[in-house]
Protein backbone atom coordinates (compact mmCIF):
# COMPACT_ATOMS: atom_id res chain seq x y z
CA UNK A 1 0.00 0.00 0.00
CA UNK A 2 2.85 2.09 -0.03
CA UNK A 3 3.54 1.80 -3.84
CA UNK A 4 2.21 5.12 -4.52
CA UNK A 5 4.28 8.86 -5.08
CA UNK A 6 2.81 11.83 -5.86
CA UNK A 7 5.70 13.16 -7.55
CA UNK A 8 6.49 10.20 -10.01
CA UNK A 9 4.84 11.00 -13.38
CA UNK A 10 4.78 7.04 -14.13
CA UNK A 11 1.94 6.84 -10.72
CA UNK A 12 -0.40 8.93 -12.71
CA UNK A 13 -2.94 7.72 -15.04
CA UNK A 14 -3.73 10.89 -17.39
CA UNK A 15 -6.46 8.24 -19.34
CA UNK A 16 -8.70 7.12 -16.82
CA UNK A 17 -11.91 8.20 -15.94
CA UNK A 18 -11.77 9.66 -19.53
CA UNK A 19 -15.88 9.49 -20.42
CA UNK A 20 -16.08 10.75 -17.07
CA UNK A 21 -14.03 13.84 -17.76
CA UNK A 22 -15.16 14.46 -21.02
CA UNK A 23 -17.60 17.96 -19.96
CA UNK A 24 -13.64 19.40 -18.67
CA UNK A 25 -12.69 19.17 -22.02
CA UNK A 26 -16.13 20.91 -23.58
CA UNK A 27 -15.73 24.46 -21.01
CA UNK A 28 -12.53 24.02 -19.95
CA UNK A 29 -11.89 27.75 -22.47
CA UNK A 30 -14.69 29.48 -20.41
CA UNK A 31 -13.22 28.60 -17.13
CA UNK A 32 -10.71 30.83 -15.24
CA UNK A 33 -10.84 28.99 -11.72
CA UNK A 34 -11.34 25.86 -10.79
CA UNK A 35 -11.79 24.14 -7.60
CA UNK A 36 -11.23 20.26 -6.95
CA UNK A 37 -12.19 18.04 -3.65
CA UNK A 38 -12.16 14.33 -2.87
CA UNK A 39 -14.47 12.45 -0.91
CA UNK A 40 -11.74 9.94 -0.03
CA UNK A 41 -8.08 9.12 -0.37
CA UNK A 42 -7.25 6.02 -2.66
CA UNK A 43 -8.24 2.67 -1.21
CA UNK A 44 -3.90 2.50 0.10
CA UNK A 45 -4.08 5.65 1.84
CA UNK A 46 -7.26 4.72 3.94
CA UNK A 47 -6.71 2.82 7.62
CA UNK A 48 -9.67 0.30 6.11
CA UNK A 49 -8.04 -0.19 2.90
CA UNK A 50 -11.56 0.54 1.44
CA UNK A 51 -12.85 4.38 -0.03
CA UNK A 52 -16.40 3.73 1.03
CA UNK A 53 -15.37 4.21 4.81
CA UNK A 54 -14.16 2.76 7.09
CA UNK A 55 -15.40 0.16 10.13
CA UNK A 56 -15.87 3.20 13.09
CA UNK A 57 -17.87 6.33 12.02
CA UNK A 58 -16.02 8.12 14.48
CA UNK A 59 -12.54 7.44 13.84
CA UNK A 60 -10.37 9.06 10.89
CA UNK A 61 -10.23 6.94 7.53
CA UNK A 62 -6.76 8.41 6.17
CA UNK A 63 -3.62 6.86 7.60
CA UNK A 64 -1.58 9.16 9.79
CA UNK A 65 1.43 8.63 7.43
CA UNK A 66 -0.20 9.73 4.01
CA UNK A 67 -2.09 13.15 5.12
CA UNK A 68 0.69 15.25 3.42
CA UNK A 69 0.49 13.09 0.19
CA UNK A 70 -3.11 12.93 0.17
CA UNK A 71 -3.29 17.08 0.76
CA UNK A 72 -0.42 17.73 -1.67
CA UNK A 73 -1.92 20.40 -4.25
Amino acid sequence: MDWWDPDNPEHWDWDADANQRWWIDRIKDRVDTWEAFSNSPPWFQTVSGYVSGGFDPSADQIRADRVDDFARP
